[in-house]
């Protein structure tokens, strides 16, 4: 049966179709993906009619107490100094000020076209603010933890100049690591774009002390003609983004110097599409931080070699291994008891050993689901223990 005959059937009016579905979707809220899947199938295409002002991209504002005034365009800085430099604490948000800044957020995805999980999915009790430089104000906001990556916090952003939304995105956070995307609105590329970026990274570095921002290839030209016709590459390499590849590194520093010899050069379009081979990143510490691969990997070696790729045989035998050594019971959280599937087939695959690290992969499954500036503190610190071995 088609779904308009399945709707006539049972005597849904048109006017009432959408609510019916949210609604009958809505009883499937515990199984996330098959709910997204099944929502994703029916292809809904809906109108939007206004009920106040306040939902138009001239008024989906937020108050400022006072606008800052350009006397120039900002294009030339000392990036690496301004991402080193310390922000201040989050601002304290007022009940009505916080919800404010929430529908001005979620407003923005609806008047643009645009959807990105940590909006959708939104944790309203992980909403911050922070007042920048130059007019700008960054909010980063968690997601439920349903809905978080079990081992990486996904935290997403809106930057705003003078109150107006000028760039959204988020970043995937493991220790000293994030996977960082960025958004820049239309009207706001260009001019100080770099800028904005560097206070992103800025503020990412200061909160959760990340050391290495990685870019995947979408971002400059993969399956993306625009990043190829703008040369976007080369706007992360300016601010010292490189190719993780070093042959990519190689051509890149090559064009680079042609590029600083004769102003008019440009970069033929192939060579621009051969940097989409591989991400970039930018380094600002002394050594490459652990990356969830190198959690991952040994988990599927080990899942393949001892369990013959049971994974529910693998994460029960784990669990089991991990509760007896830490003396910890079961949670009683789903989400935490997800953690702990992944803590115990990294600990054990790893072959940890070493009570502090157990004690503190112990406390990241409770702060995990809720915390996301203490499980980063705890990462942080199991990482940097002189003793036992964090991967293999």
């Amino acid at each position: 049966m088609e779904n308009e005959m399945l709707l006539d059937t049972l005597r849904v009016p048109k006017n009432e179709r959408l609510s019916f579905l949210v609604h009958e979707l809505s009883k499937i809220e515990d199984k996330t993906y098959i709910k997204d899947h099944l929502f994703d199938g029916l292809g809904i295409y809906c109108d939007i009619t206004p009920k106040s002002v306040k939902f138009s991209r001239a008024y989906n504002t937020l108050p400022v107490d006072a606008y800052f005034f350009h006397e120039s365009i900002l294009k030339k800085f000392d990036y690496k100094s301004l991402i080193d430099s310390p922000v201040n604490g989050a601002v304290k948000l007022s009940d009505e000020t916080k919800a404010q800044l929430i529908t001005t957020i979620k407003n923005t995805m609806a008047l643009t076209d645009r959807e990105t999980d940590p909006i959708t999915y939104m944790d309203t009790n992980q909403v911050w603010l922070y007042e920048m430089n130059r007019g700008i104000s960054i909010a980063i906001y968690g997601i439920y933890p349903e809905r978080q990556l079990p081992l990486q916090s996904y935290v997403g952003y809106t930057l705003f100049k003078n109150g107006v939304p000028a760039a959204y995105g988020g970043a995937w956070l493991f220790g000293k690591r994030a996977d960082f995307g960025i958004n820049i609105f239309e009207p706001f590329r260009g001019g100080e774009s770099g800028y904005i970026m560097c206070e992103l990274l800025r503020l990412y570095r200061s909160a959760f002390n990340i050391s290495y921002f990685e870019v995947e290839p979408y971002q400059y030209g993969l399956d993306n003609p625009d990043g190829i016709a703008t040369g976007a590459f080369w706007f992360y390499y300016r601010f010292g983004f490189r190719p993780s590849s070093k042959e990519l590194s190689k051509i890149a520093a090559v064009e680079n110097s042609k590029i600083i010899a004769e102003k008019k050069y440009r970069t033929s379009k192939k060579t621009l599409i051969r940097f989409t081979e591989d991400n970039i990143a930018l380094n600002l510490g002394n050594e490459m931080p652990v990356k969830i691969a190198d959690i991952t990997n040994p988990v599927i070696k080990m899942n393949a070699s001892k369990f013959k790729n049971n994974r529910i045989e693998a994460e029960n035998c784990c669990v089991k291994i991990f509760l007896e050594k830490t003396k910890m019971k079961l949670p009683e959280s789903s989400q935490e008891l997800q953690v702990l599937k992944e803590v115990s087939l990294w600990a054990v695959s790893a072959d940890i050993q070493n009570k502090d690290q157990l004690e503190i992969m112990k406390q990241m499954i409770k702060a995990k689901p809720t915390d996301c500036f203490k499980y980063q503190e705890l990462l942080h610190k199991f990482f940097n223990m002189p003793v036992g071995t964090a991967v293999k």
